[in-house]
């Protein structure tokens, strides 16, 4: 069996054309898309093989846009009708537009301990002046002071919340990274 790619079926913004093609970077193959054909919003990926792709392309052939190429087809209906039978999971909304170009700056291994221990000093620091506020100890447990535990509380509630947002970014990226998803099993699809 051949290998799977992400089959991804995306929207021009300025034409309203769907293109279905495949990738193995669903992002960087349509921050491509952006920057030379049109900006793009991602409908949906799936992980599937190659052949998928020539089979939807076969499928919605009566839709073909000749002028843009084999791969973009005009929206008669059928394409979104296919979309919709697709797992909630493997659909979505992505707008992928032009952007500046940034340089990206790696930093050092010296550079990453600095600010790991910079930010266990700033910890260590938060923990005594919250100590030093309720009149204690930064080393008395938790629980034996009723000020530190609404603290905690509070902290976590801010995880929480925190917690839904990461969830959030975990689907989109599931929608983003399909074969990652699978491979790794950190998503399940129906």
């Amino acid at each position: 069996m051949r290998a799977l790619e992400a089959i991804y079926i995306a929207r021009g913004l300025t034409s309203g054309l769907l293109k279905i093609g495949r990738t193995w970077n669903v992002p960087s193959r349509l921050r491509a898309l952006a920057r030379t054909a049109e900006p793009v919003e991602l409908l949906a990926t799936v992980a599937a093989p190659p052949s998928f792709e020539r089979e939807l392309h076969r499928r919605f052939a009566a839709a073909l846009e000749p002028s843009r190429g084999r791969e973009w087809f005009r929206d008669d209906g059928a394409i979104r009708a296919f979309l919709a039978t697709l797992p909630e999971a493997q659909r979505g909304s992505c707008v992928f537009a032009p952007g500046p170009k940034r340089k990206v700056r790696r930093r050092t291994d010296a550079e990453r301990e600095a600010s790991r221990r910079a930010a266990t000093e700033r910890y260590y620091a938060h923990v005594a002046s919250v100590a030093r506020s309720h009149g204690h100890a930064p080393t008395l447990p938790l629980r034996d002071c009723p000020k530190c535990l609404a603290h905690w509380e509070a902290h976590l509630a801010r995880s929480r919340k925190s917690e839904a947002t990461r969830a959030a970014r975990r689907a989109a990226s599931a929608l983003l990274y399909p074969l990652h998803h699978r491979a790794t099993g950190a998503r399940e699809t129906a």
